[in-house]
């Protein structure tokens, strides 16, 4: 946690300097303003996928409520074939 016990004035100071950064790095942080404002990059490992997205936190949060609402369709979609399939299962036809 980079931002615990800092004081605003020191998180500003923190979050200039890794923004001048020219490196990688890894950065676990509760602090979401901060990663907001530091971050350019999100890496998620997700049931077993690495993901990477462009952007800040927020732009990785809009990003990923979109591929969970498609994927939320895309199983709708699927449960909706698999009960009429099984009702054509049924039917004997």
């Amino acid at each position: 946690e980079p931002t615990n016990h800092l004081d605003l004035d020191a998180i500003a100071w923190l979050e200039g300097l890794l923004n001048d950064f020219k490196g990688s790095l890894l950065l676990i942080t509760h602090d979401r303003q901060f990663l907001d404002n530091v971050a350019n990059r999100i890496v998620e490992l997700d049931r077993g996928q690495l993901r990477g997205y462009p952007g800040n936190y927020a732009a990785f949060q809009a990003a990923k409520a979109y591929e969970l609402e498609n994927e939320a369709l895309a199983n709708a979609r699927f449960d909706k074939l698999l009960a009429q399939e099984e009702v054509w299962i049924r039917k004997g036809v």
